[in-house]
């Protein structure tokens, strides 16, 4: 039991630590701190299982793009809409459309989760298996005179 429970935490935060470094929420914290606010608009729109939206935003004349995906309906977004974009003034291809703390909570949640479950599932797929090489044992184990014999 003691085994399973250190595999769950390893795990866990081994999890936690990967998204946390790969994943974009180093990016909305740095927006969130750094960020400068504009208005960008909806340059391309790409209908799929979720829909990607490009936009576009000028910075001191220069043109930078962006895109982000989007769980609504494609008919819901317009070429040329105007939409928030959160960028650094360092580097503005760096940039978010719409609220990037919004976005970092969404992240961390999702993290937080993913950091149970997946890890939870391993642990309970390994403590199974131990489970059940351990009762093979025990029945190799039982000599047959200890068997029923029926």
């Amino acid at each position: 039991m003691k085994i399973n429970i250190l595999t769950f935490i390893a795990l866990s935060l081994a999890f936690a630590i990967a998204l946390l470094v790969s994943g974009p929420a180093g990016l909305y914290l740095k927006l969130q701190r750094e960020g400068i606010t504009t208005t960008g608009a909806i340059a391309d729109i790409e209908c799929r299982k979720s829909t990607i939206v490009r936009y576009s935003f000028v910075v001191q004349d220069h043109v930078y793009n962006g895109a982000d995906s989007n769980i609504e309906q494609c008919s819901t977004f317009k070429l040329g809409t105007p939409v928030p974009i959160v960028y650094l003034n360092a580097d503005p291809t760096q940039n978010y459309s719409g609220n990037p703390t919004q976005a970092l909570i969404n992240y961390l949640f999702a993290t937080f989760l993913a950091s149970i479950l997946l890890p939870g599932g391993a642990t309970i797929a390994l403590h199974l298996r131990r489970v059940a090489r351990a009762q093979q044992a025990a029945q190799r184990d039982v000599p047959a005179s200890g068997r029923s014999a029926r």
